[in-house]
């Protein structure tokens, strides 16, 4: 080879070397996934419960934040918390207090904090039974099951719509009669949920499904406790968060997202799933499918059936009692013994750090509180089906937005940092209603950005910050490699040069 070959190969092997690295450098780091929160970013980081009504507040708000830009990104439940904790989100939306453990790493970090409940939401068990695939409403209306009905179809011990266990789902009529699957399929999603939480929690509570539950869970998933988790039991589940699951409940075209158009073949994979309130309306917040999903009315410790309304989601919320400590709220078990009470409810919270923001941060973040309990914000919360703040929750937000301020005029300097996220703790913070959070599996792979300007259609808005999701993977073997292979290759392109003869 001479000596102009010798300098193509050396080029090439250059050439080669350069690209690796590039495309190791693109895969990212942990510290990406939350490189959204930038000095003019105010990042939001939770899971997927509240995440429509998050995005409507943060679309409507965007223009009164002067300079800065806010986002959601959806990191999981747990996640977001840890985020936050670190240092590596500015505000976490969760559905469950910090651990002791990420307490303590919050504290480390010089983060105090204060928790902001500003949305009471039911976990609704929504279906998918078409009574009437030619109506313009097809599905079967006025559906109602008690807590141990709920329970065997979430354990299989019913399996059939139209079988005698559930003669008085239409209210002692007889059994419902769907045109599009008499086969019961129960659907849940893997990721932690407070929507898993929730469900739980209402079998826990009532003596005739608790005990089916627990024996269904320790002798058929041979688990050792049937206790609550965020995490469904025997980790079985639809991964990808709420939307993938109403996707398997409603399938959709895979170019228009929108449902398919014969609701015969709906809900033949899931027609029944826990899904949080915010998620069932159409094209209004997360769903995107085009079908506004229907739910069962459940019944409560009352005995009385009730549908996840504004009226049963208020009155479980007015019958609730706040900390005044930590501002937690925590709900009668199963609607206690108001007979309007919706019983399965959750409390959504801002976890707002009230030291460590940038003036320009807390400013903005402080003027978000004030919008949120704002006509218009209440406006937002329960327009996609979650109660309306009661006047306990607002002075709450009013006050902590004037804490937030207070810190905007003080010299501070920004934590927002690219912090590797720890492993998930294990700690035991307590929980609303009592308990202790378990241990869970770590986060799906499937973490999914949620900028603001993608409510309802999946695309960015003109302000939107675009974020990839962090793989996992370490760039350290995919470089080493890479540059094995380059040499590898160079070496043996020199040797077949030699091995052959002369032109």
């Amino acid at each position: 080879m001479g000596p102009t070959g010798t300098r193509a190969s050396w080029r090439l092997l250059a050439a080669m070397v350069v690209s690796i690295a590039a495309v190791a450098l693109c895969v990212g780091s942990p510290s990406d996934r939350a490189s959204a929160s930038t000095a003019t970013t105010l990042l939001f980081e939770g899971g997927t419960f509240a995440e429509p009504i998050m995005n409507r507040l943060l679309v409507d708000d965007e223009s009164s934040m002067g300079t800065i830009t806010p986002s959601y990104f959806d990191a999981n439940v747990d996640v977001g918390r840890q985020d936050f904790a670190s240092g590596a989100g500015d505000v976490a939306v969760t559905e469950f207090p910090l651990t002791s453990a990420e307490a303590s790493t919050a504290a480390s970090n010089g983060r105090s904090f204060a928790y902001v409940p500003f949305a009471a939401s039911a976990d609704a068990l929504s279906y998918v039974l078409i009574c009437s695939s030619g109506a313009q409403d097809p599905f079967c209306p006025d559906l109602q099951v008690t807590a141990l009905q709920a329970e065997e179809m979430f354990s299989s011990d019913i399996t059939q719509w139209n079988g005698p266990t559930l003669s008085t789902i239409t209210g002692g009529t007889g059994p419902v009669d769907p045109e599009n699957s008499h086969t019961i399929g129960p659907g849940d999603i893997i990721d932690p949920s407070a929507s898993n939480y929730a469900l739980l929690s209402y079998f826990a509570a009532d003596p005739s499904a608790s005990a089916a539950w627990t024996q269904f869970v320790v002798d058929t998933l041979h688990q050792s406790s049937a206790a609550p988790t965020e995490a469904w039991p025997g980790d079985q589940g639809i991964s990808g968060g709420d939307l993938e699951l109403i996707e398997n409940m409603v399938p959709v075209n895979s170019t228009t997202g929108l449902a398919l158009p014969n609701n015969t073949i709906w809900g033949q994979n899931v027609n029944v799933a826990p899904l949080p309130v915010d998620w069932l309306p159409s094209s209004a917040g997360g769903n995107t499918t085009g079908v506004e999903l229907p739910a069962l009315a459940v019944q409560n410790a009352a005995g009385s059936f009730v549908a996840p309304t504004l009226a049963g989601e208020s009155a479980a919320l007015n019958d609730a009692t706040i900390d005044p400590t930590t501002n937690l709220v925590t709900f009668p078990a199963n609607g206690g013994s108001d007979p309007a009470a919706y019983p399965i409810m959750v409390m959504s919270y801002l976890v707002v750090p009230t030291s460590g923001l940038s003036a320009a941060k807390a400013a903005a973040l402080s003027q978000f509180l004030q919008f949120v309990f704002s006509s218009a914000g209440v406006s937002d919360i329960t327009g996609l089906g979650a109660a309306p703040p009661t006047p306990a929750m607002t002075k709450i937000g009013d006050a902590v937005a004037a804490e937030v301020a207070a810190e905007a005029s003080a010299p501070v300097t920004s934590t927002t940092t690219t912090t590797t996220v720890a492993a998930r703790s294990t700690g035991g913070g307590s929980l609303p209603g009592g308990g202790s959070s378990p241990s869970f599996p770590s986060a799906s792979a499937n973490e999914e950005s949620s900028e603001i300007g993608e409510v309802g259609t999946g695309s960015g808005g003109a302000n939107a910050a675009v974020t990839l999701a962090y793989t996992g993977v370490d760039i350290v073997p995919i470089l080493g490699l890479g540059v094995v292979l380059a040499v590898a290759g160079f070496v043996g392109r020199r040797r077949l040069r030699r091995s052959l003869p002369p032109p």
